[in-house]
């Protein structure tokens, strides 16, 4: 087995497409991403709503195309074990971004 790891931030986002009202959570890369900052997450945000077009990484070749709205870094951090109950987890905002009143898609 592989060895396991809390990764130190998470990104939170927020898509505001038509009838899909989700979000998502992954890992904030540091060394992929750069800094924890609001520029940063911004840059990173504009990145990934290009990869859902026709063509990007992550295209969308039928539907609706997704398209993140609000994104925000949050530090990951577990506090101990209590009598064998499953970690608690500790997060804060390090940085917060939400897409302009009107954006070109």
């Amino acid at each position: 087995m592989g060895k396991s790891y809390t990764p130190k931030y998470i990104v939170e986002t927020t898509y505001s497409t038509p009838h899909i009202d989700v979000g998502g959570r992954g890992t904030w890369a540091v060394k992929e991403y750069g800094a924890p900052t609001k520029e940063n997450l911004e840059a990173w945000r504009v990145a990934m709503n290009a990869s859902f077009k026709p063509g990007g990484a992550n295209a969308v070749t039928e539907g609706i195309v997704p398209h993140i709205s609000k994104a925000r870094i949050l530090t990951n951090r577990h506090i101990g074990r209590h009598r064998g109950w499953t970690p608690t987890a500790v997060r804060v905002v390090v940085a917060e971004t939400t897409m302009p009143m009107f954006e070109v898609v």
